[in-house]
């Protein structure tokens, strides 16, 4: 019980230090609580957004927006989701990089065996080796 009560104390501290209020918080179920307590902190701008997007007049008390609980469930809905595709990329891609392209910062270029350099003509005076170019876009939503 005194869980319970340290996790919902949380909750409304982080809500307060946004200048939220949750006038239904009192609703929320044990299990549920520890739930939306561990993410809060990365749920409460989904849930703002969330409520100020699908609110006409959204209602504020002493500078406080008042959000309800369906908001808070609907922020951690979309952390979860955000941190599941989040999950997937990375196994998927881990062993060979983004797009099977390992990307170097030390001007080496590309480390993806199937790419060829691109030569690229000079100036008189410039450096003669060939640069190289990445021939595929990368992008996470493959």
């Amino acid at each position: 019980m005194i869980q319970f009560q340290d996790n919902k104390n949380h909750i409304t501290e982080v809500l307060t230090a946004n200048d939220i209020d949750c006038d239904d918080l009192s609703s929320i179920c044990h299990a549920d609580t520890m739930v939306l307590c561990t993410y809060i902190e990365e749920i409460v701008v989904s849930a703002i957004t969330y409520h100020l997007m699908n609110t006409k007049d959204p209602e504020y008390r002493n500078g406080k927006l008042i959000i309800s609980a369906n908001n808070l469930f609907h922020g951690l809905s979309l952390f979860q989701e955000g941190k599941s595709m989040k999950t997937n990329y990375s196994n998927k891609e881990n062993a060979e990089g983004i797009a099977g392209v390992n990307v170097r910062c030390d001007g080496q270029g590309p480390e993806n065996k199937n790419e060829t350099p691109i030569p690229v003509t000079k100036k008189d005076g410039e450096n003669n080796a060939p640069a190289k170019a990445v021939r595929s876009v990368l992008s996470p939503f493959k």
